[in-house]
């Protein structure tokens, strides 16, 4: 598992991981996705040490 560098979000005190998986193709935005094929994404970048998940549509 990989421990990503973080940012501050804006001024705040809030960090976040620098890379994250922008979620929109999950809910179908752009791509046709199953539940399975969704569920294994995120599956994978949880293993893979992926703990930001962009989940606005845009």
């Amino acid at each position: 598992m990989v421990n990503f560098s973080k940012r501050y979000v804006g001024k705040s005190k809030v960090k976040i991981d620098i890379l994250g998986l922008g979620c929109a193709p999950l809910g179908g935005n752009f791509v046709d996705l199953n539940y399975n094929q969704a569920s294994e994404i995120v599956r994978f970048a949880l293993n893979s040490g992926i703990k930001y998940f962009d989940t606005a549509p845009w």
